[in-house]
Order: structure tokens, then sequence, then C-alpha cells
């Protein structure tokens, strides 16, 4: 008896030890043309909550814009597995050699995930802000890490 127990216990642990994680990737890379305040910008994306469709993150990111730079920070949510909808809060500061200001947007878009890859397509139109450009359309491929 004392065997059968220690063999199905082996087992068990063995089982478990290979198993496949179903935990989704928490930290991302992508590079992004247009969006919340940059013509082509790199951002970071590190999931808070990772849940089997629900998904809230925040992001950082740098980017380039008309002999400036801007810097996007902000919150998402996204609900789906590989067809996500995928919404967001941003505040970015804009900085250049004449002047420095910054815009506050929202996000609202697709983002289509495959294995370790995706890519998303979103507008970001701008509310309350020092420097306008309203809706800025983005379009992004990243890498889960």
């Amino acid at each position: 008896m004392k065997k059968i127990l220690v063999l199905l216990l082996a087992c068990c642990l063995f089982v478990f030890a290979f198993a496949q994680e179903e935990n989704p990737y928490r930290h991302a890379i992508s590079l992004n043309y247009g969006g919340p305040s940059s013509t082509i910008h790199a951002e970071y994306q590190y999931q808070l909550i990772a849940k089997e469709k629900h998904h809230l993150g925040v992001s950082a990111g740098v980017g380039y814009i008309f002999g400036g730079v801007g810097i996007p920070i902000g919150i998402q949510y996204r609900f789906g597995k590989i067809h996500q909808l995928e919404t967001g809060l941003y505040y970015s500061q804009l900085a250049s050699s004449v002047t420095t200001s910054f815009n506050i947007s929202l996000r609202l878009g697709y983002r289509f995930n495959y294995k370790q890859f995706f890519a998303h397509a979103y507008v970001s139109p701008m509310m309350g802000v020092s420097y306008s450009r309203s809706p800025w359309v983005g379009l992004g491929i990243g890498i889960y890490l």
C-alpha cells in the first residue's frame, strides 16, 4: 500500500513538473507608428493582472515627434485571448528645442496575438490637451518577453 501511494505521489509530481503553464506573458515590447505622442515610438508593456480573457497593464515608451521627443505613460485593459479589444488612457510629455507640452489621450483598438508575437491597430483621440492633433491612428508590432 505504501509503495502504491509513493508511486502515485511521484507520478503526480512528475506530471505537475512538466505541465504547460497557462499564465500569459507579462512583459512585452512593441514598435508603433503613430499613437498618443509620436510619429514612431517604442513601448514597454507590463501586465499587472493577466487572467484568461482579462488583461490589465501599464506601459511606458519613448518616441520621435517633429523634431522632438514624446514620452507616453499609460494604463491599458485588454479583453480576449487571440483577438483582443484594446483600451487605454495615456499621459504624454512632449518636448522639443522650442517648447514643452503634454497631452492626455484614450486608446481604442484591436490586437491580434500569435504565439509570442502581436500586432495592433488603434485610434488615440486626445482630450484636454496643450498639443493637439486628433485623432491619432496607430499601428504596431511587438513581441512578448
